[in-house]
């Protein structure tokens, strides 16, 4: 009996003594990872010694079946894998911000006890944050798949974000998946990037480029006009000011050769409501088309929007370009007269003199709706010099060299 109670005792000692070697590796972590904390950023080298250690302890009991579910081990394996990323120790672990996601979405969601929740929450949202850095940073070095992995493990992480902490910080699902379009298209892989737009659109957010995207993919990758211009209908009701997608609707149609539809839907706007202001704008860049090209009737449009709101920033811009490009037209006709054609030359003058002098209070205000519109800063330049208005030109000279 006495040596089966001793064989019993040795068994039990063994036992214990290597469950008190596992655990202590968590605890050893631990105790180094608070050294670390206290040390100044600049202990770079001091920091990293530190960190080679607990992470090597933190390892052990990972490997180990006994500690390999342990709640505590899964903490400190978080905060050991987010300090090695906090400290861009690459040399350590390149993936150390996943690998402290998942030891902390473990341990947060097999707390039982509760201990170290507050922190683990923390810890968690500042690795949602990290990845987004890392996402960026990756896209930029056009490590594109790398990229898509980092925003993708966001995805696990948003759930944990009870107060909004990271929604504050601009990081939503909707900013995530046009991450994520982006790097698919940087790619080339249309079909992912077609999806992601696809769930940004079905989610309706709130970035009317989206729709451009998804117009391009459908036109020039897929060769599908008539879903691509219902792609840019869509922008074009959600987003009807929006200046680039008129111009991407009124391309499509000059290269289908039907600006007739685009002048009917228009003018079928403002027959339903004459103070549409937008569609006056938009019904006088139609006109100015070099298609079209009918600037009269472009004037008309313009006025009328001026008319019905004078601070209107298209309409003004509009108006003065009209003016302004009839005049250089007017130039262009004096430059291919002949010696005796002085009667005509001056008739043409007089015609761009006056047009150019008529632009020059719209881009006046357009600058002052719009002060770094560089295009209406270079034509004042000109204009100016030519009735003489130096001063005037030389101010507006200086702002466009500082730009």
């Amino acid at each position: 009996m006495k040596k089966v109670s001793v064989i019993l005792l040795s068994i039990l000692l063994i036992y214990h003594t290597d469950l008190f070697s596992q655990s202590s590796y968590v605890q050893s972590a631990a105790n180094i990872l608070k050294q670390a904390e206290k040390l100044p950023k600049s202990k770079k080298e001091e920091i990293k010694k530190l960190l080679t250690e607990a992470k090597g302890y933190i390892d052990k009991a990972a490997a180990n079946a006994k500690t390999a579910n342990d709640e505590k081990m899964w903490y400190y394996k978080g905060v050991t894998y987010s300090m090695i990323d906090r400290n861009v120790l690459t040399e350590l672990e390149k993936n150390a911000i996943e690998i402290a996601t998942d030891a902390l979405i473990n341990y947060i969601n097999g707390n039982k006890k509760g201990f170290y929740s507050d922190e683990a929450n923390v810890s968690l949202i500042d690795c949602g944050e990290g990845l987004v850095n890392k996402g960026v940073t990756l896209f930029n070095n056009k490590e594109y798949i790398a990229s898509i992995n980092a925003y993708k493990k966001i995805f696990e992480v948003l759930p944990f974000d009870k107060s909004d902490n990271l929604k504050r910080n601009k990081i939503t699902k909707d900013g995530i998946d046009y991450n994520l379009y982006l790097d698919y298209n940087a790619l080339e892989d249309y079909p992912n990037a077609k999806k992601q737009l696809q769930i940004l659109m079905d989610n309706n957010y709130n970035n009317p480029k989206i729709y451009l995207f998804m117009y391009d993919i459908l036109l020039n990758k897929e060769n599908n006009p008539d879903e691509a211009i219902k792609a840019l209908q869509k922008g074009r009701t959600l987003f009807s000011e929006d200046k680039l997608l008129l111009d991407y609707e009124i391309d499509y149609y000059v290269k289908q050769n039907k600006m007739d539809v685009l002048l009917n839907k228009f003018t079928e706007a403002i027959t339903n409501d004459p103070e549409y202001i937008a569609m006056y704008v938009n019904r006088g860049k139609v006109y100015q088309n070099e298609k079209i090209n009918k600037p009269e009737l472009a004037l008309a449009d313009y006025k009328k929007a001026l008319e019905l709101d004078p601070d209107n920033l298209d309409a003004n811009y509009g108006l003065a370009s009209v003016y302004y490009n009839r005049a250089k037209n007017y130039n262009d006709l004096m430059n291919k007269l002949s010696f005796n054609e002085q009667k005509k030359y001056d008739s043409y003058k007089a015609k761009r003199d006056s047009d150019f002098k008529e632009s020059i209070p719209y881009f006046e205000k357009t600058l002052e709706l719009d002060s770094e519109d560089q295009v209406s800063m270079k034509a004042l330049n000109q204009l100016y010099i030519s009735i003489g208005d130096y001063e005037k030109a030389k101010a507006i000279k200086e702002k466009l060299d500082s730009k």
